[in-house]
């Protein structure tokens, strides 16, 4: 009887193994991919150091009109900040935003492979050639550079640039906004509450405002500095654009940032 009990036990135990082996051939485990990052890989191609080809790169020039046109560059185009604005779009309207700026950049011959550097005052301006990179990277464009008016020497002096063409119209979704505040602070609440604050005209006599010329070099790069040891980071350039150049920075070193500009 014993002998009898024991097989029936392991009869019974096989059988069991056998139908839950079947059940997961049935329903297969599905495999899931998150790929956190994506966004982060995809906005690190943003970069400030490249050497430029300036016969075939396609110069996005942010200065004043009147300054691009009294010193207009080879194979350049002038756009300003406020109408490539993305901020208020969403859904719909914002991919229908994008695709008309799209258009507006394979009529001058940006496609999203083609080689952009982007222009302005540097140190001398508002930071719109960082605001400039963030619209482009959401746009769709890959290869993204910003110049110096020191640098633009070369292309003045380069004597055979390809007059840009037409490209074929091209439609690429439009990005979501990278490390803008989801809630919306104005005024001195937003002041108060930033970790760093960038003015043009630093008269504020606190640890955390700082000038232009105290985070970015000539060119525009940021300069080596400790930061504040603090995973999410509000940063703040009130009326100008500095913020996304910081905050671009931080968030290749994998920080979470929140801006807000007030523009």
């Amino acid at each position: 009887m014993g002998l009898n009990k024991k097989s029936s036990f392991v009869l019974f135990i096989s059988f069991l193994f056998l139908l839950l082996t079947m059940g997961c051939q049935m329903q297969p485990t599905a495999v899931v991919e998150n790929d956190g990052n994506l966004e982060r890989r995809s906005f690190s191609k943003i970069d400030f150091k490249s050497p430029i080809d300036f016969k075939r790169a396609v110069i996005v020039d942010v200065r004043s009109r009147f300054d691009y046109e009294m010193s207009k560059l080879p194979r350049s185009f002038h756009v300003f900040w406020k109408d490539w604005d993305l901020s208020g779009y969403t859904e719909a309207a914002l991919q229908g935003k994008g695709r008309a700026l799209q258009r507006q950049l394979s009529l001058h011959g940006v496609d999203p492979l083609t080689q952009v550097v982007i222009l302005g005052n540097g140190l001398l301006g508002q930071g719109e050639e960082f605001f400039m990179a963030t619209v482009l990277h959401r746009l769709g464009i890959k290869r993204i550079s910003i110049i110096s008016q020191e640098k633009v020497k070369k292309a003045l002096t380069s004597k055979e640039n390809l007059p840009l063409t037409n490209l074929p119209s091209w439609n690429q979704k439009v990005l979501p906004a990278t490390y803008e505040c989801s809630e919306t602070i104005y005024g001195d609440l937003k002041f108060l509450q930033a970790d760093y604050i960038i003015l043009s005209k630093n008269d504020k006599k606190k640890e955390n405002v700082f000038s232009p010329a105290e985070i970015f070099d000539k060119n525009l790069n940021v300069l080596s500095r400790s930061w504040i040891k603090k995973k999410n980071l509000i940063i703040s350039s009130p009326q100008s654009f500095w913020a996304y150049g910081l905050a671009s920075a931080l968030y290749e070193q994998g920080r979470e940032v929140c801006l807000h500009t007030d523009h």
